[in-house]
């Protein structure tokens, strides 16, 4: 019997090692990992090797004894991929390098995000701006840097506070958060404030609360880099920008990719463009010259949702009644009450999307009392009752339905469908803010 197979044999091709050094337990790098892991899979014949970051030189020793073909990395500087230019393999970083790097990087556009920061910060009044950051840190340093060209650009100056070199400068009995807490003693208010990274951002909150500084209303914090669970546990929960981390793992692959293929990169640096803003607490509020409409607001957000009245707000502020009433129409273009309503309803959309309690609860959690009520309003307000609005944020959730525009804003967001009914431009902007920290 004649064989109709070739004799020929095939050549399999080589399975490429892949060492990833990381931070594991961080979002951040979870999130780089995703990307990496998306490329290898599009390759075929990587085996991806996650290694946890130490020094630089157990780093290369730890290469030497066990090789691969290639190495990623968040490598905070030049230095340590020069040194991993021992071993004769290709290595791309997952961090900003400097500018005059000549070391192969993809990593986050720290120009975009300062903008995006800036902006946010901006539309929300602020006009006194701050900026906290590790003075050792490279990026934390740039971050800096973009941050004041940028508020110079409207005559603005930026403070700031180096983290490492204040606490090494201070008392040795001083501790961070006391460091950051005599700091924001000094700062005019209301003042918005850029946090290098999330972890810092949630120490400015805590020693806010230390100082009994209304958030946002004093304060304006924001973080970057997003990782969810550091931003909700903080009290308020933390604004950061998004980083497109998993994007820039990918790119960073597919970098070494061409590079094991003796290929030479199109760019020796790739910067990803951030994805978006997640907006919470710490920034939903406008700055707030006024310190006795400052003092209403803060009031209104903390207890809305425990069934408090107009009465209570003034018995807080201790005004007139007509007087805060006009007041507050005249800052906020809206009234007491329909601040009241607006806290409770961006209580009732987080429950409804983060949560499996029941509508009658988060009905009584978010101030409305009744079902009845909390479905009156919500219909009036969105077009939908509170509970098609959680089924499509589970659908969404799920990955069974597009998740397009609900709201005609082409944001794809999910919020609740507007009606008209909205009752300014001020609280519109607020609603948009609150529900989209309810999908973050």
């Amino acid at each position: 019997m004649t064989s109709h197979f070739s004799e020929q044999t095939v050549q399999l091709p080589h399975q490429q090692r892949i060492a990833v050094f990381l931070e594991t337990p961080l979002a951040t790098e979870r999130e780089l990992l995703r990307g990496v892991s998306r490329l290898a899979r599009e390759v075929g014949n990587w085996t991806v090797e996650p290694q946890e970051r130490g020094s630089i030189e157990a780093t290369v020793q730890h290469l030497q004894q066990w090789p691969v073909d290639g190495v990623l990395g968040r490598f905070a500087n030049d230095m340590s991929i020069e040194r991993l230019g021992v071993l004769g393999i290709p290595v791309v970083s997952m961090a900003p390098l400097r500018p005059d790097s000549t070391c192969r990087a993809v990593h986050e556009d720290d120009t975009a995000i300062c903008r995006m920061a800036f902006e946010h910060l901006q539309d929300r009044a602020f006009t006194n701006l701050a900026y906290c950051g590790e003075w050792d840190t490279p990026w934390s340093r740039a971050r800096h840097n973009i941050f004041c060209k940028l508020a110079e650009s409207l005559s603005g100056q930026v403070a700031h506070l180096w983290l490492d070199s204040a606490v090494s400068a201070s008392d040795s009995s001083s501790s961070l958060l006391d460091v950051i807490a005599q700091w924001l003693e000094k700062l005019p208010k209301p003042i918005g404030i850029l946090a290098s990274n999330d972890s810092v951002g949630v120490d400015i909150l805590t020693a806010c609360r230390r100082m009994n500084l209304r958030v946002p209303e004093q304060v304006a914090v924001m973080g970057i880099g997003n990782d969810e669970l550091l931003c909700d546990v903080a009290e308020p929960p933390l604004s950061s920008v998004v980083p497109d981390y998993e994007r820039i793992g990918y790119e960073a692959a597919k970098m070494l990719d061409e590079l094991l293929r003796n290929r030479t990169p199109s760019r020796q640096s790739v910067s990803i463009h951030p994805s978006r803003i997640a907006v919470r607490g710490s920034t939903t509020g406008r700055a707030i010259e006024d310190p006795q409409m400052a003092t209403a607001m803060s009031f209104i957000r903390k207890h809305a949702c425990h069934g408090i009245t107009i009465d209570d707000v003034v018995q807080h502020t201790g005004m007139a009644r007509s007087t805060l009433q006009r007041h507050f129409r005249k800052t906020f273009h809206r009234t007491i009450h329909d601040e009241i309503v607006q806290v409770r309803l961006d209580r009732a959309v987080d429950l409804l999307a983060n949560t499996e309690l029941q509508i009658d609860e988060i009905a009584q959690k978010s101030g409305f009392l009744r079902r009845e009520y909390l479905g009156v309003v919500f219909r009036r307000e969105f077009g939908e009752t509170p509970a098609v609005y959680r089924k499509r944020q589970h659908r969404l959730r799920r990955g069974k339905s597009n998740p397009g525009p609900h709201n005609g804003n082409g944001n794809g967001s999910g919020v609740p469908h507007g009606n008209g009914h909205n009752l300014d431009a001020g609280r519109r902007q607020s609603r948009n803010d609150q529900h989209q920290m309810a999908m973050d």
